[in-house]
């Protein structure tokens, strides 16, 4: 099992990164939703993101960071204050996001892009 809880800045997510890979349940399924689509999410300084790319299109709104837990919200202004919740992490490669509630069974990976 993998520990999620740590501590994780702002500062360590903020920038563009490309959703690289796709698991759930631990099955990748990167290429069931289309490899070639560009898949990213921006997290902006002043706890703001944007997010686009299929499966789920584009997204802006607001993220709140529990940096100590490391609990991502990103609240999104463009779906009626559509909210996800996730478990984050940062593995010098990868950030890791790992869905909650009904999100649980899935896991992207991002890098960052330059």
């Amino acid at each position: 099992m993998i520990c999620f809880a740590q501590n994780i800045s702002s500062y360590e997510i903020s920038g563009k990164w490309e959703i690289v890979k796709v698991t759930e349940n631990d099955q990748d399924i990167s290429s069931s939703i289309d490899n070639s689509a560009q898949r990213w999410i921006e997290f902006i300084g002043d706890d703001r993101y944007e997010s686009d790319g299929y499966p789920f299109g584009r997204y802006e709104g607001e993220y709140i960071l529990d940096e100590k837990s490391g609990e991502l919200e990103l609240k999104s202004g463009s779906t009626s204050n559509k909210s996800m919740k996730w478990r984050i992490r940062y593995d010098g490669e990868y950030l890791i996001l790992n869905g909650t509630s009904q999100l649980q069974p899935y896991k992207f990976f991002l890098k960052r892009t330059f």
